[in-house]
């Protein structure tokens, strides 16, 4: 579903002293993952901690915002911003509350918006 939304991620690089980190914003989410811009990308297969803006809380300070664990599964350096594609961590002890969590704060809302753009694109043309 395309969204875009605020994020920030965060990581850890073989020899370095600081995690990584750095803020973009979504250009898809689905259940499972989500495709990300960023300033900087990680290494493929590494595995990042992603803090992103929920849509429900624009407007509020601070924003609300949903931590989660996922793992690169291809980037992009040619198109600008830089692209990530992103497959979330719903496994171990409390995977089920944690998927749910990004559903209910992140993938039905950005869904809800995306029929709404649909509906209300429909109803200006006709």
């Amino acid at each position: 579903m395309h969204v875009s939304l605020p994020v920030r991620a965060e990581w850890h690089e073989e020899g370095a002293a600081a995690p990584v980190k750095a803020a973009g914003s979504t250009v898809n989410v689905s259940p499972g993952g989500a495709l990300i811009t960023l300033d900087q990308l990680p290494a493929l297969g590494t595995r990042i901690n992603l803090i992103i803006e929920c849509p429900e809380s624009a407007g509020e300070a601070p924003p609300a915002s949903l931590s989660v664990q996922a793992s690169v599964l291809w980037t992009e350096h040619k198109d600008h911003p830089p692209l990530a594609a992103l497959e979330l961590d719903f496994t171990g002890e409390g995977a089920i509350a944690r998927m749910r969590e990004w559903m209910d704060l992140i993938y039905e809302p950005a869904a809800l918006a995306a029929i709404s753009q649909v509906i209300e694109d429909q109803t200006t043309t006709n």
